[in-house]
């Protein structure tokens, strides 16, 4: 399913947020995560990869997708746009269960999703609920050819209720969506000389009550890719008046793009047993580059976010610097064993 030779990553050499040049393994800046800003209409595709394992067995989900910059919302936060780039494929097949076709098909209603997003990297809110309730009727008709019978009347009803508040759209979204949680937290406007913790939520858990306490570690250099690493490590915190038992921890690796610092990789495992049921997912995010497209030429620090930096003598130092094409096209399927 995916195009795996299309995928590239960084060599040694490439640029630091805030530095003309940094050389691999030079130690970061002070602040180094300062913001989520994109520039506006950046567009980074990503492979994603999900394996849920529960009482013995194994599923895993692949699909693609891209994140697009839209402006700025309300209240100093921006838009993004989250659209689906595939078919959702289940253990390597499209979906064939009823069940599993419905709630795909289903689900395409949200996208493209135009997610609210801090300067932090928080998820604050659906920005388009309104236009996903307008797709919905035009939606439901074009199952109705496909799909029939009591389970689908309720399945229909389910969403039509979902639809009605904007509140809800948001709530359900962030309480499943693996690619939302994962990808949307508040990394930025960390420091390179000291960790940070906080409670985060993850799908795995029965209910948003639960969650884990993570301390998140930027890596004082860069790494030999040249790119931004972050630790993340968690332990699950139950809230006493849930009144349920379990434990879990949870343990990732995420890499920032040393200019953008646009997050173009994460691997990571969520385990958690609450009340005898263990829940065990395994999450890759990878970018994947698109024919033509030039990395360092199209992604590297545009002079409306850094007015101090040469960027054109800097990507004509950095192409300088990539390795082979062939080369720099393997080594993210390599690094994370793809």
């Amino acid at each position: 399913m995916f195009n795996k030779n299309g995928s590239i990553f960084f060599q040694e050499g490439q640029t630091a947020t805030n530095t003309p040049k940094v050389n691999t393994n030079k130690p970061l800046s002070t602040t180094i995560l300062s913001s989520l800003n994109w520039r506006i209409g950046l567009t980074l595709n990503y492979g994603v990869r999900l394996t849920f394992a529960r009482e013995g067995n194994e599923t895993e989900l692949k699909y693609t997708c891209s994140v697009r910059r839209l402006n700025n919302a309300s209240e100093g936060n921006f838009v993004f746009a989250l659209d689906r780039t595939s078919d959702v494929y289940i253990n390597e097949i499209v979906p064939d269960l009823i069940a599993d076709k419905l709630a795909f098909e289903a689900g395409k209603v949200f996208y493209p999703l135009h997610l609210s997003v801090a300067p932090s990297g928080e998820l604050h809110g659906v920005a388009n609920a309104e236009t996903i309730r307008q797709r919905w009727p035009e939606v439901k008709e074009r199952l109705r050819n496909y799909f029939y019978g009591d389970f689908f009347e309720e399945y229909l009803q389910k969403m039509d209720n979902l639809l009605l508040v904007e509140h809800n759209i948001f709530s359900a979204l962030s309480r499943t969506d693996w690619l939302l949680n994962v990808f949307f937290q508040p990394f930025y406007q960390q420091s390179a000389n000291g960790s940070k913790d906080r409670l985060q939520f993850f799908p795995n858990l029965p209910t948003p009550a639960m969650g884990y306490q993570v301390v998140e570690k930027i890596m004082p250099e860069l790494n030999h890719f040249g790119a931004i690493e972050l630790m993340q490590h968690g332990l699950l915190e139950l809230n006493e008046d849930f009144g349920v038992e379990g434990t879990g921890s949870s343990e990732a690796l995420y890499i920032f793009h040393p200019q953008t610092c646009a997050l173009l990789g994460v691997d990571g495992n969520w385990d958690a047993s609450v009340e005898g049921s263990r829940r065990t997912v395994g999450m890759k995010i990878f970018y994947l580059a698109q024919d033509g497209e030039d990395f360092v030429h199209d992604y590297t620090v545009t002079k409306d976010r850094h007015d101090n930096i040469d960027t054109t003598s800097t990507k004509k130092q950095d192409t300088a610097n990539l390795r082979d094409a062939n080369e720099q096209k393997n080594v993210w399927a390599k690094l994370f064993n793809l």
